[in-house]
């Protein structure tokens, strides 16, 4: 019984202290910071086509360009014939944007890293949404001319499509830079693009954490010897308290 007191008391006591240091989180986690560097309005598209990186001779892949007020932005090959697809299409509406489905948005968000800061890239889904008064005939057109450019129905009206474009490659350069294409077109309104910068903090010393530890050691120091006696009283056995005659 002795032992079982002294092994009880032992443990009890200083648990505040192992309990302090337990749980405290020294280190910081790796994490990923968004820095907004700047914005513009894209007014204008079109096809160019561009060098080519390594021999510097005329490429015959076609670019979709989008004319900003600041930059000028080519889209990859691939996702470009997509995109011009759409954009030329024979609809009365407009397209609207949505991130990976989480939100509806007013603006492009266009990302890079401080490694690679010409090379942007954005992560995109298109919405569209037929009139409902629209004639039948027209209605009709629209569902066929969406179903052609890859978009699927998202309710039963069948009024509400949208596309997942998902990752589309953007280099940037000054307007200066770039011969604009004849048959540029102009957007009925502008786009908004928001450019951000993307950095990995690495793992790192949680210097507050350390400093509140340092402070509270002392005090949870200072309660373990307060609670230390408080622990051995309720361990007592229940023949230590009755009374003798």
């Amino acid at each position: 019984m002795t032992l079982a007191v002294l092994t009880a008391t032992l443990t009890l006591s200083g648990c505040l202290t192992a309990s302090l240091f337990t749980n405290a989180d020294f280190t910081t986690p790796e994490r990923q910071v968004t820095t907004s560097i700047g914005e513009d309005k894209v007014f204008l598209f079109g096809k160019i086509t561009l060098p080519d990186e390594k021999n510097g001779k005329p490429s015959k892949n076609e670019h979709l360009l989008m004319l900003g007020e600041k930059y000028a932005y080519v889209i990859d090959t691939k996702k470009s014939t997509e995109l011009l697809a759409i954009l030329q299409s024979d609809l009365s509406g407009r397209y609207s944007l949505g991130e990976t489905g989480r939100r509806s948005l007013n603006h492009i968000p266009l990302y890079t890293t401080e490694n690679n800061p010409s090379n942007f890239w954005t992560n995109l889904i298109l919405e569209y949404t037929i009139e409902e008064t629209l004639p039948e005939s027209a209605k009709k057109h629209e569902m066929a001319e969406l179903e052609r450019l890859g978009f699927t129905r998202t309710d039963s009206k069948k009024i509400n499509y949208q596309r997942n474009l998902k990752t589309i490659n953007v280099k940037i350069y000054q307007p200066q830079n770039i011969t604009l294409p004849k048959d540029a077109k102009k957007f009925e309104q502008h786009v908004l693009v928001n450019l951000y910068s993307l950095k990995t903090v690495p793992k790192s010393t949680n210097g507050g954490q350390i400093a509140k530890v340092a402070v509270l050691t002392p005090l949870a120091l200072a309660a373990d010897v307060v609670l230390t006696p408080i622990a051995a009283l309720i361990c007592i056995p229940t023949n230590c308290l009755k009374f003798r005659y």
